[in-house]
């Protein structure tokens, strides 16, 4: 059976350079913080990172320090736990379309050969709203 939860994401932007990755990482680690997910990618001249930690708030204070970030942006997620076998996502999204939900970003944070967490930021309702959707049409 699906399982779902809501997380805080950290959405930073920075400029495009070589070791930006590096900083984010090294600045967490020193203050304790593990990453839990991250997926990274490049827009026109600029990087965006979107991190699950196990220390929000502190992640937060540690990545403003770095003098290259020119954003960072607290958003909340609906991650759901699925089976990890072919079709999983699709039920998953088919469920979502006939919700008429429409996705911003969506990206798998775990995946263990028999369970997959999958991240969903909805677009036009909050990630409560999703949450509770999800949670009262779950089969």
């Amino acid at each position: 059976m699906d399982k779902v939860r809501k997380e805080k994401e950290l959405v930073v932007v920075s400029e495009n350079k070589v070791g930006v990755l590096h900083e984010i990482s090294y600045r967490l680690s020193k203050a304790g913080i593990n990453i839990d997910s991250i997926f990274a990618y490049v827009s026109d001249w600029e990087a965006v990172f979107r991190l699950v930690t196990t220390d929000h708030d502190t992640a937060r204070r540690e990545l403003i320090k770095i003098p290259y970030i020119k954003s960072i942006d607290s958003k909340e997620i609906v991650v759901i736990r699925m089976e990890d076998k072919p079709g999983s996502l699709a039920n998953l999204m088919e469920r979502l379309r006939r919700l008429n939900v429409d996705i911003e970003t969506t990206y798998i944070i775990y995946r263990d050969g028999k369970y997959t967490d999958v991240a969903l930021q909805p677009s036009e309702i909050s990630a409560d709203a999703l949450l509770n959707l999800l949670k009262n049409n779950l089969k």
